[in-house]
């Protein structure tokens, strides 16, 4: 967290340089510089923030709820093995449909005895995997699996058909698979081992702080730290 906070600023230095010498900023390079130093700055403060998340192991209440939480995230990791072995097949397969409906649209020309390449949403990979996945969130309409051109509807016939193989697999079956899976690790901790599991994790904590003297906060926040130093040894 530390080395991202200094590397946002590096990089706001770098950039701010020739965005200040120059009257428009969107055409030179420091303009990008400032974009990804926003990003990794509001990306380290979001890790800073829950970093201060370990402290709540200490409340009888707020524990529990931190392994149950911690628990469930190793549940996400394991489906997402699963997850990505599914997404991976259906998009290579929804790729392949559409890109060599474009291949064949330049080997058989139309009618007037042109050849035209057609691009659509899903003619690439980048496309493609970005529609399944937003596809998760209702993102993403059945409309863009369609294809206009009757000589192609065995192509479009056949992409709505994994599309709608791929959201039974994964939303339907998938989704629910994995909100079962959090659940029982919720009542794993629930159960009588909630005490158990609590108590090692609050002296683990404990002893993290007993090990060490100087105990650092996440930046931005050991500037408090430092404010507290600079008071004790005014007084």
């Amino acid at each position: 967290m530390l080395i991202g906070f200094l590397a946002s600023e590096l990089l706001w230095f770098i950039g701010g340089w020739p965005v200040d010498k120059l009257e428009s900023a969107s055409d030179v390079p420091g303009h990008r510089i400032l974009l990804l130093a926003n990003s990794l700055f509001s990306i380290s403060t979001v890790l800073s923030v829950f970093y201060l998340g370990s402290f709540w192991t200490v409340h009888s209440m707020g524990g529990s709820l931190q392994i149950s939480s911690l628990r469930m995230l190793k549940d996400i990791r394991n489906f997402s093995v699963i997850f990505f072995g599914v997404f991976v097949a259906f998009t290579l397969g929804v790729w392949n449909i559409y890109s060599f409906r474009n291949t064949l649209e330049a080997i058989y020309p139309n009618g007037n005895g042109t050849a035209q390449r057609v691009e659509d949403d899903i003619s690439t990979f980048s496309q493609s995997w970005q529609a399944l996945f937003w596809a998760l969130f209702d993102q993403t309409n059945v409309k863009n699996f369609e294809i206009a051109n009757p000589r192609f509807g065995i192509t479009s016939k056949t992409g709505k058909l994994m599309f709608a193989i791929y959201l039974i697999s994964v939303v339907l079956v998938g989704m629910n698979l994995l909100i079962a899976m959090m659940n029982n690790s919720y009542e794993y901790v629930a159960n009588d081992k909630t005490a158990l599991n609590w108590t090692m994790d609050k002296t683990a904590l404990w002893l993290e702080f007993a090990q060490k003297d100087d105990y650092i906060l996440p930046p931005p926040y050991c500037i408090l730290q430092i404010v507290i130093y600079v008071c004790d040894r005014l007084k």
